[in-house]
Order: structure tokens, then C-alpha cells, then sequence
């Protein structure tokens, strides 16, 4: 039992020094084995199919509080996810959207986003074995790295209130923390982010925005404002620098180099 006992320990300690890696020895951002955050668990496909230029039609998008708006806005058959598989734009819809939990690793641990809307949230850092710390109150949206610092991005939508804004996270030779120096607000509450070409475009409730940071500088570019974007579905890809943009009832494709919007919906 003794023997048992000393290998158990054994093994605990070896865990719990793997979890307590000391990042100062290796540099701040040396750790990093993601480079942007995803949703837990994964989201559950109801349907699946290629998008097809053929079978999909451009309309005008409806005005913001039409019945028209309204009736996307219900479409809850037709709140289309957008993914990007072996160079195709993959549509599908969802059986639950209930995901509020985004994870962001790191060698020696996990930060761990909880977006509960209304009712608050927070983001926290687990080293595991049950052992974590809170850097921040907050509705958190994704976790993302420019120039190999990195970046949360959160905010809210109820109501009246639109908040989104973007901080800096750093490790102060101890533990993680919010940097309140280096913090940017965002026009509006923020839906999705795909992080591309060392650039990320936010999809937020009234913007298409992009990201990037250049020689320590990190500039924010609206790249297109518009009523209609609040009927997003939380998904963006990218493909030839098109973005497509899933909604409720339709697709969304914005071309990077135009700055054309198309807002189709199917034949």
C-alpha cells in the first residue's frame, strides 16, 4: 500500500510540475499552442451540403424591424452555418447553439471563456487538477494572437447595451492578467472572428471589421457597417478573400477586394 501510495504521489507531482511550467524561462509567448479559440463542445451539424453558386440567388437584405426582418430572423430551419472543408464552402445548420464555453491553451494550461449573455460570464486560467484563477469579468468571445501577443475579445448585446471591446492578455512572471493599458473598443458587441493571412475579421452586430498589428501597433478597420449584420449566425470563413458569412435565412459573402456584399438565399 506504501509503494502504491509513493507511486501516486509520484505521478501527482510529475502533473502538477508540467502544469506549473514557469513561462518566464522561455519568453512570455514561447508557450502558445493555439492561435485562436474554439467553442465547446462542438457544435452538433443538423444538416450538411456544398454551397453551390447555382442553387443560390442575390436579394436586396431586409431593413432593420421590417416584417421581412422579422421573418429571417424566424427562420430557425435556415440559421446557416458556414464552414470551409478541402476548398469548399460547406453549409450546414445547427441542433444546438448553446455553446458558452471557449478554450484557449497553452502549454501549462487553459484559459477558459464562459459567455453566459445577460447573466455575465468570465474568463478564467486552469492549470489543472481543479486549480484556476480569474483574470476578468466579462461576456468573452474568442481568444486570438497577432505578432505573438495575445488577445481577448468580448463584449455584449441586450437591449439597449452594445458593448465590444479587445485586451491585450499578459504573464507577469506569476500568472496571467488583463492588460487595461492596451485596450480597444469595438462599434459594436462582437458574433465571430476568423483569424486569416495574420489579419482577424470580427463579425459584430452592425460591422465586418478587421485586425492586425503591424511593427507592435495593432489597428482596427471597419470594413463594412450595416443594420442587417445582427441577423449573423456566428460563423465567417474565407475563401479567394471572399468572406462568407452565415445568417439566419441566408449567406452573406463580402468581397475583400471590392468591398461587394452579396445576400443570397437559396433558389
Amino acid at each position: 500500500m506504501k509503494k502504491i501510495c509513493f507511486i501516486l504521489i509520484s505521478i501527482l507531482l510529475i502533473i502538477n510540475t508540467g502544469c506549473n511550467y514557469r513561462l518566464s524561462d522561455m519568453g512570455e509567448y514561447a508557450l502558445f499552442t493555439d492561435q485562436i479559440s474554439r467553442w465547446v463542445p462542438e457544435p452538433e451539424l443538423k444538416t450538411r451540403f456544398v454551397f453551390l453558386d447555382d442553387e443560390w440567388v442575390a436579394t436586396e437584405p431586409p431593413s432593420l424591424w421590417s416584417d421581412e426582418y422579422f421573418n429571417y430572423n424566424h427562420a430557425f430551419d435556415k440559421r446557416w452555418n458556414v464552414l470551409l472543408e478541402n476548398d469548399e464552402i460547406v453549409i450546414t445548420t445547427l441542433s444546438n447553439t448553446e455553446n458558452n464555453e471557449m478554450h484557449f491553451d497553452v502549454k501549462g494550461g487553459r484559459f477558459i471563456g464562459k459567455n453566459l449573455g445577460e447573466w455575465g460570464g468570465s474568463l478564467k486560467f486552469s492549470r489543472g487538477l481543479g486549480s484556476y484563477y480569474v483574470l476578468r469579468s466579462c461576456n468573452p468571445v474568442g481568444m486570438f494572437v497577432l505578432e505573438n501577443d495575445l488577445y481577448l475579445l468580448e463584449g455584449i448585446s441586450h437591449l439597449m447595451i452594445f458593448d465590444g471591446n479587445i485586451y491585450r492578455i499578459h504573464y507577469n512572471g506569476k500568472r496571467w492578467e488583463v492588460d487595461d493599458s492596451e485596450t480597444y473598443t469595438l462599434k459594436a458587441s462582437p458574433k465571430a472572428l476568423l483569424l486569416s493571412e495574420n489579419m482577424v475579421y470580427v463579425v459584430t452586430d452592425t460591422t465586418i471589421t478587421k485586425i492586425q498589428k503591424e511593427d507592435g501597433i495593432l489597428s482596427i478597420e471597419v470594413l463594412l457597417e450595416a443594420e442587417f449584420l445582427n441577423l449573423g449566425n456566428y460563423s465567417i470563413v474565407k475563401k479567394d478573400n471572399v468572406l462568407f458569412l452565415g445568417m439566419c435565412g441566408a449567406i452573406l459573402t463580402f468581397n475583400l477586394d471590392t468591398d461587394e456584399t452579396q445576400w443570397l438565399v437559396p433558389k
